[in-house]
């Protein structure tokens, strides 16, 4: 008994260090520049906004925050440059909903694992996807377009920015729940989807709300329905396709911050108590609001939940329809 209860001391004492120590360690930190780690080339949406956060927190931190561009290889390079980096708080990686749930859900192998390889510090932003389609098509909300689906089996088609994608995964939902006919035709990205879109050959995509204001003020497209649980600011007369009868479907991207697992709690903490007071700031959210984004900055576990979440639906709808990407 007595050495049951010594084991059990030392046991309570290591944790007591640990925490400790984890602590002491975030009171010092930064003690030197901090690395952001994008995935994409410089230029675009995300490496944009990793500068433009970066300058805040260099403000407030007083360290340099530094954008290290990494692309390629589906988001691989930058994941594996960051996993195998100490875990310090010192290399961080910018990721998105493709990059931790989407990837792995429809990729046979990736050389990382979402949940295992990295210590979520929290979801920045994201952005919720509505459902259009092209003006010619004589359809005004989700239930007209199902029925008219399936009156004309295989005549209908929907676009995405390619195979795997969240776009060609939350039609594949919508197909499963509710027996619609849509027929998959994959581009390469939103910009060469528009013009088909426009001319009616692509009857119907999501879109986050820079790839579809345009087309929508223009006439060009039609919004019927919201793939989120509540109706977005941006579109409010437009509802939710829960509202419209089909509940279950919830399609967003996601910009979130993670460190290499074994990263200590205090460093994790601190850098998301500072990212959220910088995403207040007047200028970033402007910036944000611009680009369609909603701030979020939640805690490590809900962002840790969330990608659990995230992942567990998708390498279900994946699987449900057979979507494997090479």
């Amino acid at each position: 008994m007595r050495m049951a209860i010594e084991r059990a001391i030392v046991r309570l004492l290591g944790v007591i260090l640990f925490f400790a120590g984890g602590f002491a360690t975030a009171q010092t930190f930064p003690s030197k520049p901090i690395r952001f780690v994008v995935a994409y080339v410089p230029g675009g949406t995300t490496d944009i906004f990793a500068r433009a956060l970066g300058q805040k927190l260099s403000e407030q931190m007083g360290q340099p925050m530094l954008v290290d561009n990494r692309p390629g290889g589906n988001g691989f390079i930058a994941a594996e440059f960051v996993m195998r980096a100490p875990a310090d708080g010192y290399t961080l990686w910018i990721a998105d909903t493709g990059h931790l749930a989407i990837s792995p859900a429809v990729r046979g192998k990736i050389p990382y694992d979402p949940l295992k390889d990295f210590a979520p510090v929290t979801l920045m932003m994201k952005q919720d996807f509505v459902l259009v389609v092209t003006s010619s098509l004589p359809v005004r909300n989700i239930q007209e377009l199902i029925e008219l689906s399936k009156s004309r089996p295989g005549g209908l088609n929907y676009g995405s920015v390619g195979s795997g994608s969240v776009h060609h995964l939350g039609f594949e939902r919508l197909k499963q729940l509710t027996g619609a006919k849509l027929v998959h035709i994959p581009y390469k990205g939103n910009a060469q989807m528009s013009a088909p879109l426009i001319s009616g050959e692509v009857h119907a995509t999501v879109g986050g709300f820079t790839a579809v204001n345009q087309m929508l003020k223009a006439g060009t497209i039609r919004a019927i329905g919201i793939a989120a649980a509540e109706r977005n600011v941006r579109f409010p007369d437009v509802p939710t396709l829960a509202e419209s009868g089909v509940p279950g479907i919830e399609i967003n991207i996601g910009v979130g911050l993670v460190a290499p697992a074994g990263t200590p709690g205090g460093i994790i903490h601190r850098l998301r108590d500072e990212i959220v007071r910088a995403l207040k700031d007047p200028q970033l959210e402007k910036r944000n609001d611009a680009l369609g984004f909603e701030i979020v900055g939640n805690t490590p576990s809900e962002y840790a939940e969330k990608i659990r979440v995230d992942l567990q639906q998708y390498r279900k709808i994946a699987l449900d329809a057979k979507v494997k990407v090479e």
